[in-house]
């Protein structure tokens, strides 16, 4: 059976930030903007998850397209004024399967921008899913968001690829 492929959204534009070290991939960041949205208007969301797939300019994926249509198709109250998203991960390392989360895994440059992309946004998303173990980059990301003072901070009851698309699927945090 054929690999189900993702698009993105015609409305938006799509930034990536990645690199290959020694043929591994890595990508830091996936800038996600609607197109229609005038230059400095709106909100802009840091979403965090475990690790990215295949998501570049051209194509997303399951978990990127959920979250495209979360925030730009179904427009809930809370999030109506998002028009950005800023998507990073625990790991920058690219791979869908046998994900192991090794130190080598992060990325270079990974924190550097994390760090960017929260001191950019309004409001910060926790979506790497209530299954994860990385414990010890839950802590520093999590610190890295207590430092952002003002941002509003919010957690998926589930990952991206397994979201659903309710009101009550983020829920607020306080850190």
């Amino acid at each position: 059976m054929a690999k189900r492929v993702y698009y993105h959204r015609s409305d938006l534009s799509v930034d990536v930030v990645a690199e290959t070290v020694k043929g591994v991939r890595y990508r830091y960041l996936l800038d996600v903007k609607l197109r229609s949205q005038p230059k400095g208007s709106g909100e802009t969301a840091c979403i965090v998850m475990q690790n990215p797939s295949e998501a570049n300019q051209e194509k997303a994926d399951k978990s990127v397209k959920f979250l495209e249509n979360y925030f730009f198709e179904k427009r809930f109250p809370r999030f109506s004024a998002v028009s950005r998203l800023l998507i990073v991960n625990q790991f920058a390392r690219v791979k869908t399967n046998n994900f192991q989360g090794k130190p080598s895994d992060i990325g270079a440059e990974n924190d550097k921008y994390i760090q960017k992309a929260i001191s950019k946004s309004d409001l910060a998303i926790i979506a790497w899913g209530s299954s994860n173990t990385y414990c010890d980059r839950q802590v520093a990301i999590k610190a890295f968001l207590k430092k952002r003072a003002g941002l509003r901070c919010y957690q998926t009851t589930k990952h991206p690829r397994c979201g659903e698309h309710s009101s009550s699927y983020i829920l607020r945090v306080l850190l």
